[in-house]
Formats: C-alpha cells, sequence, structure tokens
C-alpha cells in the first residue's frame, strides 16, 4: 500500500519544502499551504528536524528480541509512532497505541492500523511529571 511508503516531512529531501529561502519550492510551498490546514502545515515544518523512521528490518529484529525476552503480549505503548511501522511487525497478541505529533502522518497510521489506537498529539514532553 502506498501509505505505508510515506517516509515522513523529515525523509529524503523533503523537508526542503519548509525552507522559505529555497526559491526552487516556492510553487511547492504554496500548493502545500493550499492543501494543508495551517495547523497541519505548521505542524509538518516542525517534524522536519526529528521525522526519521526506523527501517523494518530494525522492526522485525526489535519485535524479535522482545519475544526471546519473554514478551507474550499486552498493552504497547509506541511514542513518535510515525506510520506505524513497529504496529505493523508487531505480534497480534500486542494492544498497540501509537502517540504521532504530525495529524497527517497520525492520519496514515490509523487508516494503515484501524484496530490501533493512534493519538494526534505530543507525547510527554509536553506534559512535565507532577512534583
Amino acid at each position: 500500500m502506498a501509505l505505508a511508503r510515506w517516509g515522513s516531512w523529515g525523509a529524503q529531501g523533503v523537508f526542503q519544502i519548509f525552507d522559505e529561502g529555497r526559491e526552487d519550492y516556492v510553487g511547492d510551498r504554496e500548493l502545500l499551504r493550499s492543501l494543508l490546514s495551517g495547523v497541519e502545515y505548521d505542524a509538518a515544518r516542525r517534524t522536519t528536524i526529528n521525522a526519521h523512521y526506523t527501517d523494518a528490518a530494525y522492526v522485525q529484529a526489535m519485535w524479535s528480541t522482545v519475544q526471546e525476552l519473554g514478551f507474550t503480549g499486552g498493552t504497547v505503548l509506541e511514542p513518535g509512532s510515525g506510520v506505524g511501522t513497529f504496529m505493523g511487525f508487531a505480534p497480534e497478541t500486542a494492544d498497540i497505541t501509537g502517540v504521532e505529533l504530525d495529524p497527517i502522518t497520525a492520519a496514515i497510521s490509523q487508516a494503515l492500523y484501524p484496530e490501533a489506537t493512534i493519538r494526534a498529539e505530543s507525547g510527554v514532553e509536553d506534559h512535565p511529571a507532577e512534583k
């Protein structure tokens, strides 16, 4: 599925569209602004510095290791879930909640994994522990 190949706003040069100094992207930037709401555009721009997804081979190795260490199922939190690569390779016994800052990427993840809970919001960085 094409949505599963979404590489993020920070991947493979996509981030350059948000660089206001790049005259070669003026038309693309204007088009993107017309397609996204102001909130979506700002969220996409903000995620360019940290939106880089984990390769599927690493995800498979991580799930294999977790299972070898005794994971047989249960609740799993995936902070910064992106389009849900960890969800895609998770064992069927995992009940996953993904948290994704970018609302567009969160929507893609929810479309790919309708059985998962996807929260389009910030993670713990905006919710400091109470003292």
